[in-house]
C-alpha cells in the first residue's frame, strides 16, 4: 500500500511485485486481502483492457497515512528516550548499515 501512495495511487500488478520483492502470487494474495477489506480496488486498464490496475482506495490511503504518522511518532518517543548522545550514535550506526547495503547492491 506504501508504494501505491508514493506511486500516485495506481499501479499493474507487477509493478507491486518488484516493489514489494515478491511473487506475483503473494501479490495476488495480498491483493485480494487488500480488496476484501476495502483498502484496495481492481480495474480493467482503459488503455489496454489486457491490463488490470490496483488502485489505493480512500480508505487504505487513510490507514497508510495513520501507519506513518504513528511510525514518526513512535520514532520521535525512542529518540527522546535515547538522549542527543546515543541518538547520533544511532543514526551513525545506521548510516553506517546504509552504505554497507548500498556498497552490496552495486
Amino acid at each position: 500500500m506504501n508504494h501505491l501512495v508514493d506511486s500516485g495511487g495506481t499501479a499493474l500488478p507487477r509493478e507491486l511485485s518488484i516493489a514489494m520483492d515478491a511473487s506475483s502470487a503473494r501479490v495476488a494474495a495480498a491483493v485480494n486481502s487488500l480488496q476484501r477489506k476495502g483498502l484496495v480496488t481492481r480495474h480493467v486498464d482503459s488503455r489496454d483492457r489486457r491490463r488490470t490496475l490496483v488502485t489505493i482506495t480512500e480508505r487504505g490511503r487513510l490507514v497508510v497515512m495513520n501507519k506513518r504518522k504513528q511510525m514518526h511518532r513512535n520514532m520521535e518517543h525512542v529518540m527522546r528516550k535515547l538522549g542527543e548522545r546515543d541518538a547520533k550514535e544511532y543514526l551513525r550506526i545506521l548510516k553506517r548499515i546504509i552504505d554497507i547495503i548500498n556498497e552490496a547492491d552495486q
